[in-house]
């Protein structure tokens, strides 16, 4: 667990910023800054760019819909071309606010009702009359960046009824006429439990509705006319009963019918009076009609309603067809729906809906099965539509899946057969003579059952199929109702099941997702040529990006490994210079990736481990001017972390070494698990060197250090993770010493090589974790210094050696106030009597350092905030190089050595990324020029290292908004072709050099 913090500290960048900025560097002499160019643009492929477009609805000829371009969201219209689709007016947040669930669009006169939000007021109502000027919000209901997620239900007397949230929030109804003054609650709901539900019915002029009033209020049943004076409850002589879940409403006449507590109820709306239309108590068997299904909503049919119920008797909830015309006596049983005990499925999703002057709905005669019946509220007319057969694996309930009510058809998917895994769709208008199978359209299959979309009119219906594996598109399809003629529009489409069709005038307007230009709007008037591309909304500027990484010198040049796009991660080389950088080895031929790892130079040859096309891992030899890897032996490296990285893995540094004409590093055969292998670079001289840990199980050799002749490292036994050391023979690997005694582990880390010795930092269980060293003359190991006194650590860490000092890191929890955990960095000659504290570096220290031979470079924060310091040992020679941001931190990222120099990241608030450099020296520390920042951190092993210096030139990876992560490089560039007006000059004063090339 120690371990665990120190690696999470050590290599993550905290709560607040998770990003590994990259940079530039500069020559020796910072007054010559060198020009950092982009080098290759190695992976070209764009990436689609997604307007993702929400259609809303049509207003006076035009259609608007939601969508975002290059600059953000918005509401756009279009007339169905290019040239008319316009921004009509510009968005923040995440712009317009649409559900499949609720209302969209709504009209009232010249003005239409939209739900947006603009990232300052949250989402809330807002109103267009087409115009940007006349696009606005409408009010700010819930203040502030909270949001009254607006629901609009109607239109009452020329003006907007809907739900919002406000301040507290409680769900109110409102009435607006558009404008902010206009917009009045008509209700203030309070409590915990108070507010609106969710469903109402507009009658007339009036609105009725249900709503609780206080934390433990009851409901009741309200009507408004949309004034707050004429807003009231209407009179309920029945009690909780009669308005304890009030939905389901419908209207026949002066009626107003709706469910509650499983019953039937009225209201008249002469009088505003609620009636029972089932008597009580509640329909228990011998107490009256049954029990109202209040899963399926009834259904206005010839003037009655018509409603499913749930009798007791004789068998347990069993379903039943009803009629009624709001009174006792006219409320009377049509037919049975069920012969038995009705399904689950039955009674929490039932098939019931209106057709015309018919209801539709699946019921069972106990004969041929569940069958689609219709009925007008009579028994003569009350018939089954279809005898289809139910294949085993479907619902009982669902022998017909509903895809969409059109003008007076209605649209299902039916089986295909008992033995079939396919539906096909069916029209029925209710009756036996017009229900038929829908000729000219595919069959669906049982995976995307549920799925196929349907819009149009009595003229032409567009239908949408999901293809199932492998290609997961779309179908489109166009039928003519009249002639009942189907064809296909267009194949291969890609319309998720999230994005709304809207049907106007004969065209289809949809999104759909491109794989070159992403998802956009299209439209299609029927016809495949009439099936296009309407306009790209956010056009396709960023490239994908190659990700450079294992950075390595090979002869002068860089070897890395990266992603074209085409031929997957593999092998390149690179001289700085576009033309000289090239794939060196497509290993995996084809898009397949090889994935390189672990690149060693030995002997002139590059040795690396690699995956071929079987997905078999190698160990491989590259030699100099040739392009054919030989495979040298079979071996897999440790499994690299899975993002995203949360947690470092077990072994943060797994980097081969070389010795002795030898590289050592960490594989496994298959067989004996993940152990110390070597190689000379053949076959020959390629063998593990032990088995630490006997049979399968992995010994994990991590934190490879040369010290000698000798190779020292941490590896897992069955006396847990402890120091080992190696000569590079079995005989000589031996661990060095049991410092946590037993099976636990010590967890040896940051080995440093020091005086021909090895320096640690390990929890031997009873000191915490801290620093420890070990000889070749004296056998096991020495604990240096306990810095934290007892069994609390202070996670000593070895940061280098500068000017013959070890320099040591130490982070602890304060024992004094104010408590928290503070760093201190130490110098050393190897005994705890020689380690001192070395006083003037501040004890709020950043992760970023680089250790020079006379110079230690970090991050540290005092008054002045997180900035560059250098120390070179001494108090004298320990200071802050530069305060780049007076007003706060400016966040040093890394440094890097290059050409006798130390270059810098920083994050300067006012200026963003920018690359520095210096000397050494306060005067000596200058600003460079803004850099790209890389991709987000990734923790992970040494080989996937990202910045290196080869040949004269460093080499890095930037990335910027349109080519993603490529390959950068500064060469030694003795000066300024250009320099920056004074405008460019930094707070400090450093002037900057203008960069040409293309970051």
């Amino acid at each position: 667990m120690r371990e665990l913090i120190h690696n999470i500290r050590r290599n993550f960048c905290g709560a607040s910023a998770c990003m590994l900025i990259v940079g530039l560097s500069l020559l020796a002499d910072p007054a010559k800054a060198a020009l950092p160019q982009l080098v290759k643009d190695i992976n070209a492929v764009q990436i689609p760019q997604s307007s993702f477009p929400q259609q809303l609805g049509a207003m006076q000829g035009l259609v608007y819909f939601g969508a975002n371009d290059a600059t953000g969201p918005g509401l756009w219209r279009t007339d169905g071309t290019a040239s008319g689709t316009t921004l009509v007016k510009r968005l923040g947040g995440i712009g317009v606010y649409s559900s499949s669930q609720q209302i969209n669009f709504l009209q009232v006169g010249g003005l239409a009702y939209f739900v947006a939000d603009d990232g300052v007021s949250g989402i809330e109502l807002w109103v267009t009359d087409g115009t940007t000027a006349g696009t606005r919000q409408v009010a700010d209901l819930d203040p502030g960046l909270e949001s009254g997620f607006p629901q609009l239900k109607g239109t009452l007397g020329g003006r907007a009824i809907f739900a919002a949230r406000d301040g507290s929030g409680d769900y109110q109804l409102y009435i607006s006429d558009g404008t902010s003054a206009g917009t009045i609650a008509l209700t203030t709901f309070a409590g915990l439990n108070g507010g609106l539900r969710s469903d109402l019915i507009i009658s007339g002029n009036k609105v009725y509705f249900s709503g609780v009033d206080g934390d433990f209020g009851s409901a009741q049943v309200y009507v408004s006319d949309g004034t707050v004076v004429g807003t009231h409850a209407v009179a309920n002589p029945f009690g909780d009963s009669a308005a304890y879940n009030a939905r389901n409403f419908r209207q026949i006449g002066n009626l107003i019918f709706y469910t509650s507590s499983s019953l039937l109820w009225t209201i008249d709306t002469s009088t505003d009076t609620i009636g029972s239309v089932i008597s009580l108590p509640y329909g228990f068997p011998g107490f009256g009609p049954p029990q109202v299904l209040e899963t399926a909503p009834p259904v206005v049919v010839n003037g009655a309603l018509l409603f499913v119920s749930m009798v007791d008797a004789p068998d347990p909830a069993t379903l039943e067809l009803w009629r009624t015309d709001g009174t006792p006596e006219g409320t009377v049983r049509v037919a049975p729906i069920t012969p038995g005990t009705a399904s689950f499925e039955a009674i929490q999703g039932p098939v019931f809906q209106q057709l015309g002057n018919r209801a539709l709905y699946i019921a069972d005669d106990g004969v041929h099965g569940p069958q689609l019946w219709s009925s007008d509220g009579t028994q003569a007319n009350t018939v089954a539509l279809t005898n289809a057969t139910m294949p085993a694996d479907l619902y009982p309930t669902q022998i017909a899946i509903p895809i969409a009510t059109i003008g007076n058809l209605a649209y299902f998917a039916m089986s295909d057969g008992a033995t079939s895994t396919t539906l096909s769709v069916w029209r029925t208008d209710g009756t036996v003579a017009g229900t038929a199978l829908v000729s000219g359209l595919p069959p669906i299959d049982e995976v995307e059952r549920g799925t196929t979309r349907a819009v149009g009119d009595g003229s032409r219906v567009y239908f949408a199929f999901a293809n199932a594996a492998p290609t997961y598109s779309t179908s489109l399809y166009v039928y003519d109702p009249v002639g009942r003629l189907a064809s296909l529009v267009m194949d291969g489409l890609s319309i998720d099941s999230v994005s709304e069709f809207l049907f106007d005038r004969g065209n289809l307007y949809f999104g759909n997702s491109d794989p070159v230009l992403g998802n956009e709007p299209w439209i299609s008037d029927g016809t495949p040529a009439g099936t296009r591309l309407i306009r790209d909304i956010y056009p396709q500027i960023v490239d994908n990006s190659s990700s450079p990484a294992d950075f390595t010198d090979f002869n002068g040049l860089l070897a890395f490994t990266a992603d074209d796009g085409v031929h997957g991660r593999e092998l390149w080389l690179s001289d700085g210079l576009p033309a000289g950088t090239r794939l060196l080895a497509d290993i995996n031929p084809g898009s397949g990736s090889s994935n390189p790892n672990h690149l060693i130079v030995l002997n002139g040859t590059l040795l690396f481990l690699a995956t071929d096309a079987t997905n078999t891992s190698h160990l491989m030899r590259l030699v100099k001017g040739t392009t054919n890897p030989q495979l040298v032996a079979t071996l897999e490296p440790q499994a690299p972390p899975l993002p995203p990285y949360y947690f470092p893995p077990d072994c943060m540094q797994d980097a081969s070494v070389t010795m002795g004409g030898k590289a050592y590093f960490a594989a496994t055969d298959g067989q004996s698990g993940l152990e110390l292998w070597s190689s000379d670079g053949t076959r020959n001289g390629t063998h593990q060197v032990a088995d630490i840990n006997p049979g399968p199980g992995d010994s994990g050799p991590c934190n490879l250090t040369v010290v000698g002749s000798v190779v020292y490292f941490a590896a897992r036994s069955a006396s847990g993770v402890e120091l080992w050391k190696s000569d590079g023979t079995a005989a000589g690997t031996a661990q060095v010493d049991d410092i946590a005694a037993g099976p636990a582990s010590s967890s040896p880390r940051a080995l440093t090589s020091f005086r021909s010795a090895v320096f640690f930092s390990a929890d031997d269980g009873i000191r915490g974790d801290e620093l420890w060293r070990s000889t070749r003359i004296k056998p096991g190991a020495m604990l240096v210094r306990d810095f934290a006194r007892g069994p609390d650590s202070s996670y000593a860490t070895p940061l280098g050696v500068v000017n013959g000092n070890l320099m040591v890191e130490t982070y602890a929890f304060t024992s004094t106030p104010p408590y928290g955990y503070e760093t201190h960095v130490w110098i050393s000659h190897g005994e705890a009597e020689s380690t001192r504290e070395l006083d003037e570096v501040p004890t709020n220290i950043g992760y970023a350092t680089l250790v020079t031979r006379n110079k230690l470079y970090f991050t540290a924060s005092d008054t002045r905030g997180f900035e560059p310091w250098v120390s070179d040992g001494t108090a004298r020679g320990t200071y802050l190089l530069k305060d780049i941001n007076p007003t706060g931190d400016s966040n040093p990222i890394w440094f890097e050595p290059f050409d006798g120099a130390t270059v810098f990241s920083v994050t300067d608030a006012s200026l963003g990324q920018q690359l520095w450099s210096t000397d050494g020296t306060s005067k000596g520390t200058t600003l460079v020029a803004g850099i790209p920042p890389e991709p987000a951190f990734q923790a992970g092993v040494a080989s996937s290292k990202t910045r290196l210096s080869v040949g004269g030139k460093f080499f890095f990876v930037g990335e910027t908004p349109t080519l993603g992560s490529e390959l950068y490089a500064l060469s030694k560039d003795p000066k300024c072709r250009v320099q920056d007006s004074e405008s460019n000059r930094s707070p400090g004063g450093a002037q900057r050099c203008a960069n040409p090339g293309r970051n």
